[in-house]
């Protein structure tokens, strides 16, 4: 005797399955999946960093430590060039003052006219120049330190002696003249002596002299001469040479061998 239910299909348990994926034996839930989207996320950005913003920050920063660079380089020129554009004024403003002194004195063609200008200076007030004798040495190099040892060889000079008659006003007045002449001039060892006796009259109970009493003047005058330019480039020379002798030891010219 059988039964309907002996012939029954016998269904077989099947296991749940998980509404969420599954890889590798792994659950992709929603925790897990934005755990790992965060992990690729901060990868991503770690990468993206490394690979694009880190490059471009380096390039951006060395791009503004050149414009730095540049821009204290663009100063310093700048500077440079009002630094030297002061120095040209200044070097200017000196080289008009040095021409303005050297105007003061005289060139050597205006010592070989000096007589006639000392001429007409005294004729104008009229004295009497009786002698006039200029020194037989040649137009010298002040080396002495008489001017001050800052212009040691930088003047020259010229001597002379000269002797002017004429009454007292009139020997002053020439010796005033001289200012006004281009010649820097220096007076020395300047003597005055009368000329003969003083003519004298009794009036109004005093004794009044005729006339002014004639005198003579004797005294040196000493020329100032800049030295020209080729004179100086000529020292200049020479004291290099001096200097370059004495750094080698060797003996300069002019001074003794030193002792073995």
């Amino acid at each position: 005797m059988t039964f309907a239910d002996d012939f029954a299909p016998i269904e077989e348990e099947q296991e749940p399955q998980s509404p969420w994926p599954v890889a590798f034996g792994v659950t992709f839930t929603p925790r897990i999946t934005g755990i790992l989207l965060g992990v690729i996320g901060v990868a991503g950005a770690a990468a993206l960093a490394y690979y694009v913003v880190l490059p471009a920050w380096t390039a951006l920063t060395g791009l503004q430590t050149t414009r730095d660079q540049q821009a204290l380089e663009r100063d310093e020129l700048l500077a440079t060039i009002q630094r030297r554009q002061e120095l040209e004024i200044q070097a200017q403003q000196a080289q008009l003052r040095r021409q303005q002194v050297l105007d003061l004195f005289a060139s050597e063609d205006a010592v070989n006219t000096l007589l006639l200008d000392i001429n007409q200076q005294v004729q104008a007030r009229e004295g009497q120049i009786e002698t006039y004798d200029p020194a037989e040495e040649p137009v010298q190099l002040v080396q002495d330190g008489s001017w001050g040892g800052d212009v040691n060889g930088l003047l020259k000079n010229k001597r002379l002696s000269m002797q002017v008659d004429g009454t007292f006003d009139r020997v002053q007045n020439v010796l005033r003249s001289f200012e006004q002449l281009q010649a820097v001039l220096s007076i020395e060892n300047l003597a005055v002596n009368a000329i003969g006796t003083q003519q004298l009259r009794f009036e109004q109970g005093q004794l009044v002299a005729s006339e002014p009493p004639e005198l003579t003047a004797r005294f040196d005058v000493e020329v100032l001469l800049p030295v020209s330019e080729e004179e100086l480039a000529e020292q200049l020379a020479a004291q290099a040479a001096a200097a370059q002798q004495a750094a080698e030891g060797q003996p300069v010219d002019g001074q003794p061998t030193p002792a073995q």
